[in-house]
């Protein structure tokens, strides 16, 4: 009599999650019994685990594509067991299994889903935090806050963070370890060049880009700065206590804020009110087939950059 261990995920997530059962079971005591990629039924599924071999007497199979076989039938049902079974079914369901089966064969079983972690703030951080020694790896504050503005995707994270485990594994992982390996060509000369354009560094912004022009689509590029200035923006008119209260409502991340705070030493209110009005102006203009393209964007943005005021004795600009 088998138990049920439903697996809902996709891609990478299932994966992960089929890996870390396997090795579950594995240390429990059963034997892979192989593969299910060719019933039709559901009683092809159970009859064989009713005879099993002479040696093995606790195992667990994986089955394939078990929405084909849509619903365990009403007779079956009695016959799932617990967690203490001699036999384990891993069913993989790429989408939810309440589209296939009847909450009594859920109730029995037992889901596993991949988590979802936080979308922001410390929460969001710590989270992070916890993956990295996961992993192996020791993250100072600003890889961590470099991480969380970079990837939304959890396998994506964990990927990147196996990743920086090889990397550094002696000593703690740094903003510039992140930099140097968890971005490809594109999205490091994007990134370099919102973090140039906040940072007033002339030769940054026009090294990055001369880079995007290369590799992305000059709306996401435009996009991208919109909403990084749009925060410096906010935080000039609103200082202060308001300017944490338009954080929460923003929802911005740690090292957007910290990025856009650099932005607002460097820039004036009117000059960012003017720069995102552009972008916006920029925007439309590409959507509507009238926009003044790269040419247009680079002026944009060079101009802001050359009127930046000092904030720490360099020429502005530089």
């Amino acid at each position: 009599m088998p138990h049920l261990i439903i697996i809902s995920a996709a891609g990478t997530a299932q994966r992960r999650l089929l890996l870390d059962t396997r090795k579950r079971l594995s240390r429990e005591g059963y034997e892979y019994g192989g593969k299910i990629g060719d019933a039709s039924d559901w009683r092809d599924v159970f009859v064989p685990l009713d005879t099993p071999g002479l040696f093995a007497r606790r195992r667990f199979v994986v089955l394939e594509e078990p929405g084909e076989l849509r619903d365990i039938p009403k007779d079956l049902r009695p016959r799932l067991e617990g967690h203490d079974a001699a036999t384990v079914i891993i069913a993989l369901y790429a989408d939810a299994p309440s589209k296939y089966l009847a909450k009594e064969v859920r109730d029995a079983a037992e889901i596993l889903r991949p988590e979802s972690p936080p979308k922001w703030g410390k929460a969001r951080l710590r989270w992070i935090e916890e993956q990295g020694r996961s992993a192996g790896v020791r993250l100072q504050a600003g890889a961590t806050a470099l991480l969380s503005e970079w990837f939304d995707d959890p396998e994506e994270m964990r990927s990147e963070l196996a990743k920086l485990a090889l990397l550094a594994a002696d000593r703690p992982v740094t903003e510039e370890d992140v930099r140097l390996a968890c971005v490809d060509e594109g999205e490091g000369a994007l990134l370099q060049l919102l973090d140039g354009v906040c940072r007033a560094r002339r030769g940054e912004v026009l090294h990055a880009l001369s880079r995007v022009e290369r590799h992305e689509d000059i709306l996401r590029v435009t996009g991208a700065l919109y909403n990084r200035l749009r925060i410096a923006l906010f935080m000039q008119l609103f200082p202060g206590g308001a300017g944490e209260a338009m954080q929460k409502v923003l929802k911005t991340r740690k090292y957007q804020h910290r990025l856009a705070g650099e932005a607002c030493r460097h820039y004036r209110c009117a000059e960012l009110q003017q720069v995102v009005v552009g972008l916006a102006g920029l925007s439309c203009g590409e959507k509507w087939g009238q926009g003044t393209g790269w040419k247009g964007l680079e002026l944009l943005v060079l101009e802001l950059v050359d009127r930046s005021r000092p904030s720490d004795g360099r020429p502005p600009g530089r």
